[in-house]
């Protein structure tokens, strides 16, 4: 990217003011943003997708992966976490709070603002069926889990 500066359509590829660049996707929306200094990666740098929603906050040292990266999934909840040193990874910690239902049930507990499994208590099955992109094979997969950690529904009565 260091020799073209604009994509086809005109949008300008990255722009620097002072330490801070900022990288754009060819519909203008910003890619990534951060320090650097001489065409090399500094420090904290923010990364987006295409939507604009945030991707990844990451640290760099000398244009190199160096310290703590976090990656959020497309439903804006924390997916990954990990520790770079010199590019490298050296700690990996996956960050699933919720059990794996897919994407549509996923969607809509993050609507409802349920982020964790206790979070589930607040509500009853019949409740949580009625959330758009929630069916029954994902209220059984969190029922399951919620009962390996001593946690029902409200108002159910787990046999």
């Amino acid at each position: 990217m260091k020799n073209k500066t604009h994509y086809a359509n005109g949008q300008k590829i990255y722009s620097q003011k002072g330490d801070m660049r900022t990288y754009y996707f060819k519909t203008g929306i910003v890619k990534a943003k951060g320090k650097s200094i001489k065409e090399i990666m500094e420090g904290k740098w923010i990364f987006n997708r295409e939507s604009g929603q945030l991707w990844q906050v990451g640290h760099f040292k000398k244009g190199k992966k160096h310290g703590s990266w976090i990656r959020y999934n497309k439903v804006c909840t924390l997916e990954h976490t990990a520790e770079f040193e010199d590019g490298k990874e050296i700690k990996q910690k996956p960050m699933r709070e919720l059990p794996k239902t897919g994407a549509p049930a996923e969607r809509a507990f993050a609507g409802a603002k349920i982020k964790t499994l206790k979070d589930f208590t607040k509500y009853s099955e019949d409740e949580l069926l009625k959330l758009h992109g929630v069916g029954p094979k994902a209220i059984k997969i969190v029922r399951e889990e919620l009962r390996k950690k001593g946690l029902q529904y409200r108002g159910k009565i787990q046999p």
